[in-house]
């Protein structure tokens, strides 16, 4: 099975695969009614994610997350409703959008497999997407990586669009607490900032994104100055008017 690399910064990359295929929901009685034989009843994605740090050249698993989506609809009446219903549901799931591409060819390529002449089956179109993150800490801070993270932001088309003022200004603004500590939802996100790539150190101040990644208050507030979204994952807010 073939799979996505790339990077979300200059320290983080990951591999994408899209395991897609389909099965019969009831078989075909020969009548067309109003199905369309070369499009599924049923979507179902099952969604996969890990998070591993590596430090001292040794990798670290410290999240992973599994989550089932399923989509019932009567019938999809055109390609176009399949891909849009496949974008929503990986923008659901917060799957890095470099990747939307990826796994709707990998789903359509499974469509495509359902038999034209099966008139009046209804058919589920099932994926299970793996989105592997490594964030490497061994990595210090160099002009080159600063250039990493622009070319990286070019590449994926990002359009930079502050955040809403109302935004930043209501983000939560907390004191650091390594792993056992207070801020227990801090530590389940990254130990270091993926703005300024250094590592957030006991007493810092911290903010999180709605998607959980953690990062310097003021790194934090100057990226938002000029990107709605996170630096990690691109999970959008609000943007400026």
């Amino acid at each position: 099975m073939d799979y996505l690399e790339g990077h979300l910064c200059a320290h983080i990359a990951f591999t994408c695969s899209c395991d897609a295929g389909y099965y019969t929901l009831t078989p075909p009685n020969g009548s067309a009614e109003e199905n369309n034989p070369s499009l599924p009843n049923k979507l179902e994605v099952l969604f996969r994610s890990s998070h591993n740090q590596i430090e001292d050249g040794t990798a670290i698993t410290v999240s992973s997350t599994r989550t089932e989506r399923i989509d019932v609809i009567e019938n999809f009446k055109s390609c176009s409703l399949v891909i849009h219903k496949i974008v929503s549901i990986l923008s659901d799931l917060k799957v890095p959008e470099r990747c939307f591409d990826y796994v709707t060819d990998r789903i359509l390529d499974s469509v495509s497999q359902i038999p034209a002449e099966s008139l009046g089956g209804t058919y589920c179109v099932t994926a299970c997407v793996m989105i592997t993150f490594e964030e490497n800490l061994d990595v210090g801070v160099t002009e080159s990586m600063e250039e990493g993270v622009t070319e990286s932001m070019e590449e994926d088309n990002v359009r930079r669009i502050p955040a809403a003022k109302s935004f930043i200004n209501g983000l939560n603004k907390e004191e650091y607490r390594h792993k056992h500590g207070e801020n227990k939802d801090c530590s389940s996100g990254t130990t270091s900032c993926a703005v300024c790539f250094e590592g957030i150190l006991d007493g810092s101040a911290v903010s999180s994104m709605p998607c959980s990644h953690t990062f310097h208050y003021d790194c934090l507030v100057t990226w938002l100055d000029e990107i709605n979204s996170c630096p990690v994952c691109r999970c959008q807010v609000e943007p400026a008017e």
